[in-house]
């Protein structure tokens, strides 16, 4: 029996006018997304280790809250 799937490739552009200020801001922060997902992931992981290995209660509810923004926006990290 064969498989008959064809893969169909799918690709996005997001354009930006870089000379309208709101555009430079939007396109400021999506080159900036990485980075901020990077950071909030290291954030997490810091606090989670805190909660882990420490008597931390407050980071523990830190954790606690920015699990509850994440959820919030269905970020996933």
């Amino acid at each position: 029996m064969h498989n008959n799937i064809k893969k169909v490739s799918m690709k996005a552009i997001i354009e930006f006018d870089l000379n309208d200020t709101d555009d430079l801001q939007s396109y400021n922060l999506c080159n900036n997304a990485s980075n901020l997902h990077s950071c909030l992931h290291e954030f997490d992981q810091k606090l989670r280790s805190m909660c882990k290995h420490t008597d931390n209660d407050e980071a523990c509810k830190i954790r606690e809250l920015l699990h509850e923004y994440l959820n919030e926006f269905n970020i996933n990290l």
